[in-house]
């Protein structure tokens, strides 16, 4: 029904396109803006029936009982039973869960022994800045002078 609109629709802008191309030209550009119309209407049933042919997909692939299809398993047994291969959305989500609950855990183990060794290199930093600073930078018998072995010359 809605394809037959579509079709309808097409046809009379078509045709409308056929009479103006003879025609003078404003009333040629009048057609156009019509048909510009026409074809915006299209476009709004094109959606419609886009999202119909995606709504009637997803019925008909729609697994009534809340388990996904396993991969290559139709959900059919060769026997006509019904499958039971498939993981149900529950175990699908506990799943993703537990994978992003370990990435957390190894995350958070990673940052602590970051933390732990920045903590340390720190202190040892620290420990040697300390060190440098309580030794003198040149030894006492450096500031001396050297007695002269001569005497004053005059």
């Amino acid at each position: 029904m809605l394809a037959r609109a579509i079709d309808r629709k097409l046809t009379q802008a078509q045709e409308s396109q056929d009479q103006a191309s003879t025609a003078p030209p404003m009333q040629h550009i009048n057609t156009y803006r019509d048909n510009l119309k026409i074809i915006d209407a299209v476009e709004i049933d094109m959606v419609s029936l886009r999202q119909l042919m995606v709504m009637a997909a997803i019925n008909t692939t729609k697994p009534e009982s809340g388990i996904l299809p396993s991969v290559g398993n139709s959900g059919q047994q060769p026997s006509g039973e019904k499958g039971t291969g498939g993981l149900s959305i529950l175990a699908t989500w506990r799943l993703i869960f537990v994978v992003l609950g370990l990435l957390g855990f190894v995350s958070l183990s990673f940052f602590m022994i970051w933390q732990r060794q920045l903590k340390m290199q720190l202190a040892k930093q620290a420990q040697d800045e300390q060190a440098a600073s309580s030794r003198p930078a040149l030894p006492d018998d450096a500031l001396q002078l050297p007695p002269s072995s001569s005497g004053p010359t005059s």
